[in-house]
C-alpha cells in the first residue's frame, strides 16, 4: 500500500513482493491503496491530494499539522509511504505567503481572533498571540531610533493572525513565521527526514524537487514509481505526468520577488536566529538538484 503523507521532511517506503492489481474488481472496499502520500504543512498538501484523488484505488493522502505527530512508520509489506520535506526557507516564505494571502479557503486557524486561547480546535501556536509573545523575546531590528520597541507590534483587538500579517511591516511578518517553523514545523521535519536514514521502508523526497521544473517534476515521480517501488498494474502518468500537477508544487510568486525574500529570511536568520534556519537546511538534501537525486 502507497500512502502519501504530507510531512515537510520526507518520504517513506514501503518494499513488497510485486502483485498484479486487478483495477476492475468489485472488492475495492476490502482493497487497501497501494501509495500513501503523507504531507505536513506546506510540504505539499494541495499536490498530494490532487494525485491521490485522480488514483483513488492506489493513492490515497492524509495531512498531519506540525506539533501533532511525527511521520508514522509503515512496516507493512504491501505498502509504500512517501513523506515530503521542504528547504526551511522556502517553507518559511510558502507559509508566510499563504497565511496572510487572498485564497479562497484560508485555514480557520488565521481567522481566530490571536487573543483567543481556548478555541475549540486551536490551543496552543495556532490561532492564539503565541508568535508575537515568542518573536519578542528576540533583539528588534526593525526600529533603528527606539531600540527598545518589541520585535512585532502589538496585536490590535479581535485581530486574527492572517489580518495580522497583513498588517504589519513585511519583516516582522517573516520573523514570526520564522518563530513559527521554528516552533511547529521544522522539528517535526527533521525527525521525519532522519527516520529514513536508516534502512528501512522509507524515503525521503523534497518538494523543490516537484517545483523545480517540470522536467524535474517528471524525473523524479518516474524514479520513485517505476524504480524504487516498481509497482506494477499502476498508472504512473498519474503522478508523473507534470501536465497534471506540476503547478500544485509550483511557487505563484516571480521568481526576483522570491529571491528577494529569501534574501531578507537568509538575513533575519543570521542576525536574530543565530542560523538556526541554516542548520536545518544544510541536513536537508533539498538544496541539491533533481539531476543528481536520479542519478
Amino acid at each position: 500500500m502507497l500512502m502519501l503523507m504530507l510531512f515537510p521532511t520526507m518520504i517513506s517506503m514501503v518494499r513488497f513482493p510485486k502483485k498484479k492489481v486487478d483495477t476492475n474488481t468489485k472488492s475495492n472496499a476490502e482493497h487497501t491503496p497501494i501509495v500513501h502520500l503523507y504531507t505536513n504543512h506546506k510540504t505539499g498538501t494541495a499536490l498530494a491530494h490532487a494525485i491521490a484523488k485522480e488514483s483513488p484505488f492506489f493513492v490515497t493522502s492524509d495531512i498531519h499539522w506540525a506539533g501533532s505527530m511525527p511521520a508514522p512508520r509503515h512496516q507493512q509489506r504491501e505498502q509504500f509511504v512517501v513523506n515530503f520535506i521542504r528547504d526551511p526557507f522556502h517553507l518559511v516564505l510558502s507559509a508566510y505567503e499563504y497565511h496572510k494571502g487572498d485564497q479562497s479557503k484560508p485555514e480557520e486557524w488565521t481567522n481566530v481572533a490571536m487573543r483567543i486561547d481556548n478555541h475549540y480546535n486551536f490551543g496552543g501556536w495556532q490561532g492564539t498571540n503565541a508568535v508575537v509573545r515568542e518573536a519578542n523575546l528576540y533583539p528588534t531590528i526593525f526600529d533603528e531610533q527606539d531600540g527598545s520597541k518589541p520585535a512585532l507590534s502589538p496585536i490590535l483587538a479581535r485581530e486574527s493572525y492572517r489580518d495580522y500579517l497583513r498588517r504589519i511591516p513585511l519583516k516582522q511578518g517573516l520573523l514570526a513565521e520564522i518563530v513559527r517553523s521554528l516552533q511547529r514545523d521544522l522539528p517535526f521535519v527533521l525527525e521525519s527526514y532522519r527516520s529514513t536514514l536508516e534502512p528501512s521502508n522509507e524515503i525521503s523526497v523534497c518538494i523543490e524537487w516537484l517545483s523545480e521544473s517540470p522536467s524535474c517534476f517528471q524525473a523524479t515521480w518516474e524514479h520513485v514509481v517505476k524504480d524504487v517501488f516498481k509497482i506494477e498494474g499502476f498508472n504512473s502518468s498519474t503522478v508523473t505526468d507534470p501536465r497534471k500537477h506540476f503547478h500544485q508544487g509550483a511557487y505563484k510568486l516571480d521568481e526576483s520577488e522570491k529571491m528577494r525574500l529569501l534574501s531578507d529570511l537568509h538575513d533575519l536568520d543570521s542576525r536574530l536566529f543565530k542560523g538556526a534556519l541554516q542548520r536545518v537546511s544544510r541536513e536537508l538534501p533539498c538544496n541539491r538538484t533533481c539531476t543528481n537525486f536520479t542519478g
